[in-house]
């Protein structure tokens, strides 16, 4: 008789899996802060006339 052969997988480990894409949710929130502070200097400081900008704007 001819017999299929179904291989056992172990269920997620969804704590893992959580706990993973909370430190990505984690990671993006640290870059947004960063982003804002490093936008907010270059605005505050006139940086963009340094890249041949005559406002923040542009």
């Amino acid at each position: 008789m001819l017999t299929l052969e179904v291989e056992q997988t172990s269920a997620l480990d969804y704590t893992k899996l959580n706990n993973g894409i909370q430190d990505t949710f984690t990671a993006i929130d640290r870059f947004e802060w960063q982003a804002s502070d490093e936008l907010r200097l270059m605005r505050d400081k006139g940086y963009y006339e340094d890249g041949g900008h005559k406002s923040f704007e542009a």
